[in-house]
C-alpha cells in the first residue's frame, strides 16, 4: 500500500510513463515501465534546506547526499504486466530486480562523464550507485553537488545528515 501511495505521489509530481528495454543474451527484451520525473526548470529539487546549506558552506566542506535520478521503475505497472505471465515467485522477483537494474544502469551510465569530471576536479569522492531506487550515494564538496544537481538526469538531492552526525560523534 505504501508503494502504491509513493508511486501516486511521484506521478503527481510531474512524471510520465516510458519504457526502457534491455536485451540479455538468450532472452527476450525485458520492458520496464518507467516513470520519468521531469526536473524543475532550475534543476534538481533539494530537500530539507540542503541547497541553502550548500550555497553557504565553506569552500572545503564536504557533504554526504542521496541523489535520486529522474527515471524510476513504475512498480505498479510492472506488477500488472507480470500478472499476465505464468511466472513462479522466483521468476517474478528476478524480473523486478532486472527491471530495476536495467533502468538504473541505463541512466547512471549517462551520468558517467559528469561524475568522472567532478571526481577529477576533486569535487566528488565516493559515488555508490543503487539500483532499487535509481539513486547515487555521493560524498562531495558543496560546489560538486551543486554542479551535479544541474544535470537533467538528477531529480532530487537529499541530505544524509545521520551518517555525518555519527561520524562526528566517533
Amino acid at each position: 500500500m505504501r508503494l502504491a501511495a509513493a508511486v501516486l505521489a511521484f506521478t503527481a509530481g510531474g512524471c510520465s510513463l516510458t519504457t526502457e528495454a534491455r536485451r540479455d543474451p538468450g532472452t527476450a527484451a525485458v520492458r520496464a515501465p518507467v516513470l520519468e520525473r521531469r526536473a524543475a526548470p532550475g534543476g534538481a529539487e533539494f530537500v530539507e534546506g540542503l541547497e541553502t546549506r550548500l550555497r553557504e558552506a565553506d569552500v572545503g566542506a564536504w557533504f554526504d547526499v542521496l541523489v535520486d535520478l529522474s527515471d524510476q521503475v513504475d512498480l505498479v505497472a510492472l506488477g500488472a504486466a507480470l500478472d499476465h505471465e505464468a511466472l513462479t515467485r522466483a521468476e517474478r522477483r528476478d524480473r523486478v530486480i532486472e527491471a530495476l537494474e536495467t533502468v538504473a544502469f541505463a541512466q547512471q551510465s549517462r551520468l558517467k562523464v559528469t561524475l568522472e569530471a567532478l571526481r577529477e576536479d576533486g569535487e566528488l569522492g565516493l559515488v555508490r550507485p543503487v539500483a532499487i531506487v535509481n539513486r547515487l550515494v555521493v560524498e562531495g564538496t558543496a560546489a560538486g553537488i551543486l554542479r551535479l544537481a544541474a544535470s537533467p538526469e538528477v531529480a532530487r538531492i537529499i541530505p544524509e545528515w545521520t551518517s555525518a552526525e555519527r561520524a562526528r560523534a566517533g
